[in-house]
């Protein structure tokens, strides 16, 4: 009986040894696979939120940008070509940090030259196919619509767009004076960004085309200006000596002229944020 007693004790030793085994104490978790990463290709070292912040696009944004560009893979076989993924994101990081351009090269291993023919490619590339594209005036069909829009903000009829010319701070001497022509939507009509600072409004609007096409009725409505342009029949400034019979044209013309400078000063933080320090291309 003793054999039997023993068999007994070492079943029951073996079970439970079992479930000390099988429980919790001894469970083992397999170690994570890791991920290699490219740490110079941007596309993979960032987040969603991190690429956002460094490049003002996100992801897809980026490749939907590289689709429309005529950007061409060098098929010559000299040297170490950046493929156009590259370019394009050295120029944005360039665009969005406005940071020196061997700052921009460090991040991606590549020198300050390159950086500067890549940015001015990207530059003339963006400036050839998107802006004639995403920058013009309202089709003739669709100005009733945008006469409609602005009188909702300000209660101002047959508007058509709105004018100002805003310095731009670059490193140069004076900077820069850029005019543009919003809609009610916060979108671009016409931008004129050739100018220096020291160019008064009213002569950068006298030598555009925007001035041309108002006069010739190639465009309709009414452009509303601050004191820094002329007045004139399609150009309408605030008044210098509001009388009493005017409250409604005091009222609208701050309403819908503030929706251009809100508009042209985010596109202006959004590109030079902080301290610019551009130089010329």
């Amino acid at each position: 009986m003793a054999g039997d007693d023993n068999f007994a004790q070492f079943v029951d030793y073996v079970n439970r040894n079992e479930v000390i085994l099988n429980g919790t104490a001894y469970a083992y978790a397999s170690p994570s696979r890791r991920t290699l990463k490219d740490r110079l290709n941007p596309m993979e070292a960032y987040d969603k939120h991190e690429f956002l912040c460094r490049y003002r696009f996100t992801k897809s944004a980026v490749k939907k940008l590289l689709a429309v560009l005529p950007l061409q893979e060098n098929a010559d076989g000299r040297g170490f070509p950046l493929p156009p993924l590259m370019q394009l994101l050295i120029a944005l990081r360039f665009y969005g940090a406005g940071t020196f351009q061997l700052v921009s090269g460090d991040l991606v291993n590549v020198s300050q030259p390159t950086v500067s023919r890549v940015v001015k490619r990207i530059s003339a590339l963006l400036a050839e196919t998107l802006f004639p594209v995403l920058v013009k005036f309202t089709e003739a069909a669709q100005v009733s619509g945008v006469m409609e829009e602005f009188y909702k903000i300000g209660k101002f009829p047959g508007f058509s767009g709105c004018i100002d010319c805003p310095h731009v701070p670059i490193r140069s001497a004076g900077g820069d004076s850029a005019e543009g022509i919003t809609g009610p939507d916060l979108q671009f009509y016409d931008v004129v960004a050739s100018w220096p600072g020291s160019a008064h409004d009213s002569r950068i609007f006298d030598s555009s085309r925007a001035r041309v096409m108002y006069e010739t009725g190639a465009i309709s409505g009414i452009l509303l200006g601050d004191m820094g342009y002329a007045c004139r029949s399609y150009l309408m400034t605030p008044l210098k000596d509001p009388q009493r019979g005017s409250p409604e044209y005091r009222q609208a013309s701050p309403d819908c002229t503030e929706c251009s400078a809100a508009y042209i000063g985010t596109a202006k933080r959004t590109a030079l944020e902080g301290n610019p320090r551009h130089r010329r291309l």
